[in-house]
């Protein structure tokens, strides 16, 4: 679970820097295609975020109740280990649910600019 999670992130900041890259070139050229794109790749980045931090609970839950490892641990081992989840935790959260609104907000600025592109072709 660990590598898969690791790799969604690097998904993750991968579409955030593509995103930037492609939106501020749209936003300049005042392009409706890439300001699209920059919304579906925010839509990505939180969709990844959000199957990485699935992984990362579904890795927390079983290291808390099962004292899950990939070799066999001893009991006494597992009752000394404390797992606490900091402030990264909530940091991720945040980061999917601006990139869901960042995604919106791209979508309504393509949108707005494919209706002032049609109102000054008339």
């Amino acid at each position: 679970l660990q590598n898969s999670a690791a790799s969604c992130y690097i998904v993750v900041i991968i579409d955030l820097i593509s995103a930037a890259v492609v939106g501020l070139i749209g936003l300049i050229k005042k392009q409706v295609a890439s300001c699209m794109v920059t919304g579906v790749l925010y839509c990505m980045a939180a969709l990844f975020g959000i199957f990485g931090l699935s992984m990362f609970h579904a890795k927390d839950y079983y290291e808390k109740n099962f004292c899950y490892s990939l070799n066999e641990v001893p009991n006494a081992v597992c009752y000394a280990r404390d797992v606490t989840l900091e402030w990264g935790l909530v940091v991720a959260w945040f980061g999917v649910v601006f990139c869901a609104i960042a995604c919106t907000l791209w979508l309504i600025v393509a949108r707005a600019l494919r209706v002032i592109k049609a109102k000054t072709m008339l």
